[in-house]
C-alpha cells in the first residue's frame, strides 16, 4: 500500500451482526416506538428515561437502574417491559411490539448491546440499500425522496 507523508489510512471494520441488527431493527424500532416519550424533547423526557443513546439506555431512567445489561437480556428491564412483564412498554396496547421485534431486542442484548458509531451505521444502511430485494422486500427505484428512508423504502413483492 502507497502512504504518503501525512496520509494515514483508514481502518475499515466489518461490522458485527450485531451492530447490523442494531442499526437496521433496533434503533428504527426505538425511534418509531420509544423515541416520543423518551427522548425527541430532551426537556420533556418521561421517567428521566432517554433512549437516544446507549449511555441513555445503561443509565436508566428515575429507578437509576440500567434499563440494558449488556449480554444478560432476561436481567435487562428494556426486555421485560416489551415483553410486558411487570412494565409494560410501549403503554398503548395497540402499540405493543411484536414477537420478532421482542426476539430482536434480546438477540440484540444478548450480543452486547452495540450501538455503532453514526459512520458505520451509514456504511451498514448503504450496504443494505445495495440490495435490490431481501427479506423485508423489494427497493423499487424511483427518482429520489426527501429523505434516504423513502428513497430506499422497500416494499412487498404483493403490493407491487
Amino acid at each position: 500500500m502507497f502512504v504518503s507523508a501525512g496520509f494515514v489510512p483508514a481502518v475499515y471494520a466489518e461490522p458485527t451482526e450485531a451492530e447490523r441488527i442494531f442499526t437496521l431493527r433496533i434503533l428504527p424500532l426505538l425511534k418509531v416506538k420509544c423515541f416520543g416519550c423518551h427522548g425527541i424533547d430532551p426537556k420533556n423526557v418521561r421517567g428521566a428515561y432517554d433512549v437516544r443513546s446507549r449511555d441513555g439506555l445503561l443509565k436508566g431512567g428515575e429507578s437509576e437502574q440500567p434499563s440494558i445489561v449488556p449480554g444478560r437480556p432476561a436481567a435487562s428491564p428494556l426486555d421485560q417491559a416489551v415483553l410486558w412483564e411487570g412494565m409494560e412498554m410501549p403503554p398503548k396496547e395497540n402499540d405493543r411490539l411484536t414477537k420478532k421485534e421482542t426476539e430482536t431486542i434480546r438477540k440484540w442484548i444478548a450480543a452486547g448491546a452495540p450501538w455503532p458509531d453514526e459512520d458505520t451505521q451509514l456504511q451498514i444502511q448503504k450496504h443494505e440499500w445495495s440490495v435490490i430485494e431481501n427479506e423485508d422486500g423489494i427497493i423499487v427505484k424511483t427518482t429520489g425522496g426527501l429523505a434516504d428512508n423513502w428513497t430506499y423504502r422497500r416494499y412487498r413483492s404483493e403490493d407491487l
